[in-house]
């Protein structure tokens, strides 16, 4: 098995894709991709295992993954997906405004994490694979981004 580990810092993916197949191992504290330009997102599969943090400061303090939101659109934007038998350990947010996240077979998008949100265009879900999300901020150094934050009875909206 391979291990990759990431220094703290910001990563820019220009014009491709984070990929990762056949049981590489990714780990990094304080770490954030930003993803932009052509076919831009992430495609996770075999038996992966990512254990990432947000960073807690900076501009994207609170993400682990970033999809520019300028970034192509429709036919012209890549889609993400997890597959296979991956286990993810996200804490922050994963963001991708315009794709569409799919998982498939045995993907355990399970998060041990204290806090992961997932903002995507659309999740989908075939075969065995799995969405579990836990959420509580108050167990984590990792800041909400801003732009997520929702006050009770507020209205949800994100500004960009």
């Amino acid at each position: 098995m391979t291990s990759v580990t990431f220094a703290p810092g910001l990563y820019v993916i220009k014009d491709g894709v984070v990929n990762e197949s056949g049981g590489t191992s990714f780990t990094g504290n304080g770490v954030s991709f930003f993803l932009t330009g052509l076919g831009a997102g992430v495609q996770m599969s075999g038996q992966a295992n990512w254990h990432l943090t947000a960073p807690t400061s900076g501009p994207l303090a609170g993400f682990v993954f970033f999809l520019d939101p300028s970034g192509p659109s429709g036919l012209a934007a890549s889609a993400s997906s997890l597959s296979g038998s991956a286990e993810m350990f996200f804490e922050g947010v994963i963001y991708f405004p315009k794709q569409q996240l799919t998982l498939t077979g045995g993907a355990e998008a399970q998060t041990p994490s204290p806090y992961t949100g997932y903002v995507a265009d659309t999740i989908r879900i075939n075969g065995n694979g799995r969405l579990v999300i836990n959420s509580d901020p108050s167990q984590t150094t990792v800041p909400v981004p801003g732009a997520l934050q929702v006050t009770w009875n507020g209205q949800p909206r994100l500004v960009q």
